[in-house]
């Protein structure tokens, strides 16, 4: 649900080649995640991408709400993508008992569309694999009476028994949202802005050395020497998205090394940025939609006008108590109401919010600086001219035990869905709670906004760091930290640095996603000239240009970001081969032929040479 969509493409495309190295001409088709804390909606699409056939887990199975209702199901993503997906039921860690054995196949729902489970055998939730003892209970048991009949078997073996039979097998439409562990949106402030932070450097990095080869700037030898240390900085990304970190409930320690880790790596991603950009009076645009009158990945000349969109009133505490939008107000209560409330979970510290916590916030009460027994906060309100969108540029000394923070906005749209982003694309989720499912959904993961609309006017709360979020009666909230107490007892503690947003259109969701976008990857000023390498037609956008994984290429991916079917257009610099277009696999394997129509939220990965 946190990682980034190129960053969960680069976990299978390492992944890949480690396996490949490891275990040569074994080719992974399944991917077993059993404890995350939720599923993402594109996540069907990337692993189709990368030539992934099956998914497995059983965290589903931990919801505190609500029953999963499949074990065995086909899992379909937003884009229309499907994986054939499993879900142990219970716990990933295994017995080899008659009782254990039985009692996972009585867990099974739907037994009509299934005549074998799968259960993964382990000692601890470490790693450990299987003891001897395991091996021989199992030869004791594997055609006992009164139990089912057991067999080791690989994975991949596995599933293609227990999908063989395909008659009636569930489709499961979207995301696979946990109901359990909401905290890990939240925890660890630091390590989760660090990672937003880096996915940005990262992208505008690879895109300057790929574009600056192609144009001849830097020499090929250059170009594999700065392209071998983005590549050492992703896959160490890659290990930083990985469950406990990102989740924010890791140890100490783990927090220290990945801090250390960003804080580096950033700086050193700068270097690289600003060596390939060049100086000049330029402004860069490396964002895949117009900024400030610049366009898609190119330089030029800030344009931006004052424009009457309309008013806001603030009060003496920061809050916005009036938005008047091209003659609509859209305030209901109040904008930026800072909200403290006790946040102690039932069982585990980092991983959970309750919603009685959710339901019992007060208003943080900010004066002179003050926040909370022993907090303060600094919050500057910067209102754009030129457009409907408040920056609240916030620091915070935090110092609180077992509180959780939020800031909220009461808007006076009434919809019964609000969007949410998610890696490549966006989700409905519900904003009432008319049953379990929409109960439990209090709060909710998005990468940079959430948004809520009706037939005039959109309204925003975006992020540059954050990713728990709800849209509840029309109430648009964002979770700015938590102050856990264990398995780190120095959570969020001391100063943090962040900016969140509220911002305002009547242009829909697309205008909303552009400025998202600009919020986490504003233009760099004072650079050379820079022309953009690839264009790409309305609709779409360019989301990622590298350098190839085996040399000599250029990769690029372009996104459909608005679900809607479209045939897209493309436009090359001069340095590049027009002739040489070919379609492929995220994992950059297996080249097609080239298409340009896209289903909603499609991504489409494509190789192309210079000339």
């Amino acid at each position: 649900m946190l990682s980034s969509g190129e960053g969960l493409i680069r976990n299978f495309l390492y992944g890949k080649q480690l396996t490949e190295k490891l275990f040569p001409g074994y080719t992974p088709d399944t991917y077993v995640v059993p404890d995350s804390f939720g599923y993402n909606g594109n996540l069907p699409q990337i692993m189709k991408g990368c030539g992934i056939e099956y998914f497995i887990t059983s965290k589903l199975s931990w919801n505190d709400t609500n029953h999963f209702p499949f074990e065995k199901f086909i899992w379909r993503g937003i884009d229309g993508s499907s994986v054939k997906a499993y879900m142990i039921p219970g716990t990933y860690n295994g017995e080899i008992t008659p009782g254990f054995v039985m009692s996972m196949w009585d867990k099974i729902t739907n037994k009509d569309v299934q005549s074998a489970q799968i259960l993964t055998i382990g000692e601890g939730d470490g790693g450990g694999g299987t003891t001897r003892d395991d091996i021989e209970v199992m030869r004791r048991i594997k055609d006992i009476q009164g139990c089912p009949k057991a067999s080791w078997s690989k994975v991949s073996d596995s599933l293609r028994k227990v999908f063989s039979e395909m008659e009636d097998v569930p489709v499961y439409d979207g995301e696979l949202y946990l109901e359990l562990h909401r905290g890990t949106y939240t925890s660890q402030a630091r390590t989760k802005q660090g990672y937003r932070k880096i996915n940005t450097a990262l992208h505008n990095a690879e895109y300057l050395i790929a574009a600056s080869w192609a144009e001849g700037k830097i020499s090929d030898s250059e170009a594999e020497k700065l392209n071998d240390e983005v590549r050492s900085l992703w896959k160490q990304t890659v290990v930083y998205q990985f469950h406990d970190i990102l989740p924010g409930s890791s140890v100490h320690q783990v927090y220290e090394e990945t801090e250390a880790f960003f804080s580096a790596a950033l700086k050193r991603l700068d270097e690289i940025i600003r060596s390939l950009a060049g100086e000049g009076d330029e402004t860069l645009n490396l964002s895949p939609f117009m900024q400030e009158g610049i366009a898609p990945y190119s330089s030029g000349k800030t344009k931006t006008d004052s424009v009457k969109w309309g008013q806001v009133s603030l009060s003496p505490d920061g809050r916005i108590e009036s938005l008047v939008y091209k003659g609509r107000e859209v305030v209901s209560d109040s904008f930026n109401r800072l909200m403290i409330g006790e946040d102690v979970p039932c069982s585990w510290d980092a991983w959970d919010i309750e919603k009685d916590t959710v339901d019992n916030l007060r208003p943080a009460l900010a004066r002179n600086g003050k926040l909370g027994k022993a907090s303060s906060i600094n919050q500057r309100a910067v209102i754009h001219r030129d457009k409907a969108r408040i920056d609240f540029v916030t620091d915070i000394d935090w110092h609180e035990d077992h509180q959780l923070l939020k800031a909220s906005f009461d808007t006076n749209i009434r919809s019964q869905n609000a969007v949410f982003d998610i890696p490549f694309g966006f989700v409905s989720r519900s904003t009432g709670n008319n049953n379990s499912i929409e109960e439990a959904q209090f709060e909710v993961p998005a990468q940079k906004f959430v948004a809520l609309s009706d037939e005039n006017v959109t309204v925003a709360v975006l992020s540059d760091s954050k990713y728990g979020y709800s849209a509840k009666n029309g109430t648009l909230t964002v979770s700015l930290l938590k102050s856990a107490k264990a398995p780190d007892a120095t959570a969020d503690m001391g100063k943090h640095s962040f900016t969140y947003s509220v911002f305002v259109t009547d242009e829909g969701i697309g205008e909303v996603i552009r400025e998202a976008e600009a919020l986490n990857n504003p233009c760099i000023v004072n650079t050379g000239k820079v022309t953009p390498l690839i264009t790409v037609s309305d609709g779409l956008s360019l989301e990622t240009v590298k350098l190839s994984e085996r040399g000599g290429d250029i990769i690029f991916r372009v996104r459909e970001y608005l679900g809607v079917p479209r045939k897209g257009t493309y436009s090359f610099a001069d340095c590049l081969d027009m002739s040489t277009l070919t379609e492929c696999m995220m994992t950059e394997e297996k080249d097609t032929n080239v298409t340009f129509t896209f289903r909603p939220f499609e991504v489409k990965t494509y190789r192309i040479r210079r000339k």
